[in-house]
């Protein structure tokens, strides 16, 4: 059986370029197919398991997505009797965002009342190199294929005359060549498989098979265009490390595989997610991030510039709020917080957790790398005045007496004693406790 395919053959640098950036063969993203066609395209049914466009998406079904944008008795002439451009398919072709179009019209050219064999071969070029023209711009910049138009045998059929789709066959071949364009000669490669066409035009389903297999070898013997580099970027800024998403951008008509990483025009890493987490970084400096992608071909353009600034992560301090007011009678503040490089009180070092007892206002200040944060409050006392021991309402020399027998151990220290006689808030009753009662009660304070 006779196979012939001609694709344009990749430059040495585009080769040189691969070889410089091995990667995985797995894509990192899939690029779409669109099959634009006549009933030849469209099979049984647009999502009939017998259409070569089916088959197709099942053999390349890692790589691409295939999607049949084919319908029965186009033409690709403008002038023939029902053509493509104006068929229900061919806007929903064009906004399918496709990295490859996959273009095998010509057919129904071949009937004998739309063929003029000396006008439609001009006509049929000029319209021809128009619609590949018109995918090649659309924004995915995608690869448009041009499939010669299968064997027509014995005497044709449905109006279709095979002498003309054999002279409209080479005349693809000739557009392919003159617009620098990949051709997957299906015309040669059906050329001995009269068996598997029953209708002369159609083929069955074991044909449409071999067809699939024949295109699918074709498209991942493609080595396609550069890619676009990565666009649309969100970066999250950490503490010595920012994380980086994107989308694509086009594919270059095979696969995208990876994604290599550059930071201050350094190579990083290579990732075949849409995402990598830049590490290693020094906080308040910012970084200039670059990223390309590779498929088949090898290495896109750099990325616009990203920046990046990595910020230490708040300090996220809990048990006092900025502003607030606390009384003891509640209980002592007590300050926490989840990361910090220094910490201090009123200027001094403050430990996590430490009751607060002293009256009045305070300055905290919470320290992570270069985040900063501050928090002003004040404390106050409105519990029953401090070493009043009997709870009369007021302090006298018998209170002052209470508190140090209490600090010469001979009188139990309780609870309630200690929060009414702890004078200087040290957390136990001393001989210095019972001198500052002493002092209130000879009014000297």
């Amino acid at each position: 059986m006779k196979r012939v395919l001609s694709l344009i053959i990749a430059t040495s640098l585009i080769l040189s370029l691969f070889i410089a950036f091995p990667v995985s063969t797995k894509a990192v993203y899939k690029a779409n197919i669109a099959c634009v066609g006549d009933s030849i395209t469209y099979g049984y049914g647009r999502e009939d398991t017998r259409s070569f466009p089916y088959k197709l998406g099942v053999l390349l079904n890692d790589t691409y997505n295939v999607k049949s944008f084919g319908e029965g008795g186009k033409t690709l002439m403008s002038t023939g009797d029902t053509p493509y451009i104006y068929c229900s398919q061919y806007q929903p072709s064009i906004e399918y965002e496709s990295d490859v179009v996959l273009i095998m019209l010509g057919t129904n050219d071949g009937k004998y009342f739309n063929w003029n064999s000396n006008t439609s071969p001009a006509i049929l070029k000029r319209d021809l190199k128009a619609l590949v023209q018109v995918y090649r711009n659309l924004p995915n910049k995608p690869s448009v294929f041009i499939m010669t138009s299968p064997t027509a045998f014995n005497n044709g059929g449905a109006s279709i005359v095979p002498e003309n789709v054999e002279v409209i066959a080479q005349l693809q071949r000739e557009v392919a060549e003159e617009i620098n364009a990949p051709l997957i000669d299906m015309h040669a490669f059906t050329a001995d498989m009269g068996v598997y066409f029953e209708d002369n035009i159609h083929p069955n389903e074991e044909g449409y098979a071999l067809m699939a297999q024949f295109i699918a070898d074709a498209i991942r013997e493609y080595v396609g265009e550069l890619p676009g580099p990565p666009k649309n970027f969100s970066v999250r800024n950490n503490s010595g490390r920012c994380i980086v998403t994107w989308e694509p951008g086009r594919t270059g008509g095979v696969p995208i595989l990876s994604f290599n990483v550059y930071v201050n025009g350094e190579f990083r890493g290579n990732t075949q997610n849409a995402m990598f987490n830049v590490k290693d970084l020094t906080n308040g400096e910012t970084y200039e991030l670059k990223i390309t992608s590779v498929n088949k071909a090898g290495e896109s353009e750099m990325s616009e510039a990203v920046l990046l600034q990595p910020t230490a992560s708040d300090p996220k301090v809990t048990g006092i709020t900025d502003g607030a007011e606390y009384d003891l009678a509640d209980g002592a503040p007590k300050a926490s917080w989840k990361t910090a490089t220094n910490v201090t009180l009123d200027g001094e070092p403050y430990e996590k957790d430490a009751p607060i007892t002293a009256v009045g206002a305070h300055t905290l200040v919470v320290t992570n790398d270069n985040v900063v944060v501050t928090i002003s409050f004040t404390v106050v006392d409105t519990r029953s005045p401090s070493g009043d021991m009997d709870g009369d309402g007021e302090i006298t020399v018998a209170d002052a007496l209470a508190v140090l027998r209490i600090a010469a151990k001979l009188v139990a220290e309780t609870p309630a004693a200690l929060s009414t006689g702890d004078m200087d808030g040290d957390g136990e009753i001393t001989v210095s406790d019972a001198l500052r009662v002493l002092r209130i009660a000879a009014k000297l304070v």
